[in-house]
């Protein structure tokens, strides 16, 4: 799922394993490590960006499936095995790298002008939110530094991209603000903390 404060999370995960997804129902994005994708939509689309490499890279390619006029649906009989964090919990900083360069990227380069404004208050909230916490647990910023000049670097060829991406834009961004999960992400807990601190203590 994709929220409106400009963050992806998994539907699902963590949770006891029960009926309560045993629909097919339409969703935002598609798992890379399970999706099947139409080899038309691909040629329409493009393959995966290289520039994301890891992390995100499979909410972009259905963001732009979705904004070329694409579904994403969700089917509970398909089955896939997959031991999540196997390799980058390998490798040290790995999941904090890839995240702050490509989340920026996500939302810059395929959300329609009016969607961007509307989320980009928050998403600057949550992303520095997510840069201090990494600073506070890791003293050593050299790797936050080098994935937010990474991510800099990147946003002249993203605005290229972005340019033909909404010039080829099917759907209305109506449409694609009503596809957005309201709030904050399930696992947003110290966000969810700091804005909504009466209703988390109720919890």
């Amino acid at each position: 799922m994709y929220t409106t404060w400009g963050l992806p999370y998994p539907r699902g995960r963590g949770e006891p394993v029960s009926d309560k997804y045993d629909d097919w129902v339409q969703v935002f994005a598609a798992s890379g490590g399970a999706s099947l994708y139409r080899v038309s939509m691909l040629e329409e689309i493009g393959l995966f960006d290289e520039d994301f490499f890891a992390y995100y890279e499979d909410v972009d390619i259905s963001f732009r499936a979705q904004l070329a006029g694409w579904k994403v649906r969700y089917v509970p009989e398909a089955i896939a095995y997959h031991r999540t964090g196997s390799t980058s919990s390998k490798i040290a900083g790995f999941t904090t790298y890839q995240t702050i360069k490509n989340l920026p990227l996500l939302l810059y380069k395929n959300a329609p002008a009016s969607v961007f404004w509307r989320i980009l208050p928050r998403f600057i909230v949550a992303y520095y939110s997510f840069i201090i916490q990494c600073r506070l647990a890791r003293p050593n910023p050299g790797r936050l530094y080098t994935a937010t000049s990474k991510c800099l670097a990147c946003l002249p060829k993203k605005t290229y991209e972005r340019m033909r991406i909404q010039h080829r834009r099917k759907v209305k961004s109506s449409y694609i603000w009503a596809s957005l999960t309201p709030g904050l992400p399930p696992n947003a807990h110290r966000l969810r903390l700091i804005f909504h601190p009466v209703k988390t203590l109720r919890k």
